[in-house]
């Protein structure tokens, strides 16, 4: 059998040694953190109606997620080219995202384009000049141009197209298992991937005003009552601040927030949630206490009661003896 030989038993070794490393290291905690706030983005799309969630608006941003967290996976399976290639994906629909948002997400082209009946755009001149042409983007880019940082991550086309044996896949297993498994080019998978998400995030920011109100937990929780009560309405729901800053750079995102927040779309969506009320603590508590009656019906009581602070860390002893007597009451146990 040759050294290079990619067998699961391989892959499980390296994978284990390697989510030990990301996990016991800053390093993991950043990569997490970033494909947290690239989700999250991917799930903020304003919500009216039904046909919302059929659209498919979102479908290039949470692309851009899953290939990122595929491609997280794939490097701590030591498959290095196919997590770079697998990357390059992520940028393509990063840039896609702000590119349909830019165009026109409701248009004849996109929907065409979201039924696999066209060809995806492709990053010339014409691309280019849709992107800017959001006024927002246009101001940001005389500051912070993003073009050459862009193209600087042309090189993981290379992944994709197998550029001689530095990008083979055998070749590049051989290394993994040579080195003792050690973490080749994981430091360069981790920048590439930095810079990916930075792109996705600064484009859909820009595009996507809403996302830069800030909106922090607490407030949510006083006009709202409990987290799935909270409307979508186009905002990242949580204070993602300290995240969102150190992803994208403090200056960068001090000018995304001056940009965005003069906008009708981000002023609108502060005034609607400073147009709630602050609920009462009765009212907040029969949120809460309604909204746990469902998932115990949906768990049982022991599972629920187990998992009972990671549903809503307000759960106090009085409560979990109300729902306990709920639960005997209808027989959810």
């Amino acid at each position: 059998m040759a050294i290079g030989h990619i067998s699961k038993s391989t892959i499980d070794s390296f994978y284990d040694k390697a989510s030990s490393y990301l996990e016991d290291s800053r390093i993991g905690e950043i990569i997490l953190s970033r494909l947290n706030l690239v989700f999250m983005i991917s799930q903020s799309y304003e919500v009216e109606d039904l046909f919302d969630f059929l659209s498919g608006r979102n479908l290039p941003i949470v692309e851009a997620f899953e290939d990122m967290n595929a491609s997280y996976e794939l490097i701590r399976m030591g498959l290095t080219k196919q997590a770079f290639a697998t990357l390059r994906s992520g940028l393509n629909n990063g840039l896609l995202a702000a590119y349909w948002t830019a165009f026109g997400d409701t248009t004849e082209e996109f929907q065409r384009w979201l039924q696999s009946k066209e060809e995806t755009p492709r990053k010339d001149s014409a691309f280019w000049t849709t992107i800017s042409s959001v006024d927002e983007v246009s101001k940001f880019l005389r500051t912070f141009p993003m073009r050459p940082e862009i193209e600087d991550l042309e090189d993981l086309s290379n992944y994709v197209h197998t550029r001689g044996a530095a990008y083979a896949t055998l070749m590049d297993f051989q290394r993994q298992v040579k080195s003792g498994n050690r973490f080749v080019d994981l430091d360069k998978w981790v920048d590439r991937f930095c810079a990916v998400v930075r792109i996705a995030i600064i484009l859909q920011m820009l595009v996507r005003p809403p996302l830069a109100v800030v909106l922090p937990d607490d407030l949510l929780l006083r006009k709202f009552g409990t987290f799935d009560r909270v409307p979508s309405m186009g905002a990242l729901i949580g204070d993602f601040s300290s995240s969102l800053q150190e992803s994208v750079g403090e200056k960068e995102y001090a000018e995304i927030k001056q940009l965005a927040l003069q906008t009708a779309a981000a002023k609108d969506v502060q005034q609607y949630v400073d147009s709630f009320p602050d609920l009462s603590d009765a009212e907040i508590r029969s949120f809460v206490i309604q909204e746990q009656k469902q998932r115990i019906l949906e768990l049982g009581f022991g599972q629920w009661m187990s998992n009972r602070r990671l549903f809503d860390h307000r759960i106090d002893d009085k409560m979990v003896m109300e729902l306990r007597a709920w639960t005997g009451e209808h027989g959810s146990g």
